[in-house]
């Protein structure tokens, strides 16, 4: 694996990554789907902030926790592409398996 868990959380304090994680997680949840888009917005921010905080926390109070955390980091990493390549996959399978359905 190319990043360590300190870059991972340092992309999550200062590179945007506490949004993307905040937004790709709450997306998956049908409550926060079916909230209005303000409080959606509300709820994300405190959700991105909260996991950026942790990050900058973690980082800050408990720096030898990070080289004990990283073969961790590193499995549940390994774990989340494969799922998220596995679901890219199927889903363009099934686009795919569509269009020539419909083209016959």
């Amino acid at each position: 694996m190319d990043i360590t868990f300190a870059e991972f959380l340092t992309w999550v304090i200062a590179g945007g990554g506490s949004i993307v994680a905040a937004n790709f997680f709450l997306g998956k949840l049908k409550w926060f789907r079916n909230l209005v888009f303000d409080t959606q917005q509300i709820v994300l921010y405190g959700v991105a902030s909260v996991l950026g905080i942790g990050a900058k926390l973690l980082m800050t109070y408990a720096p030898s926790f990070i080289g004990v955390a990283e073969p961790y980091f590193i499995i549940l990493a390994a774990t989340f592409i494969s799922i998220f390549v596995s679901n890219s996959f199927r889903a363009v399978n099934a686009k795919v398996r569509n269009t020539i359905l419909e083209e016959e």
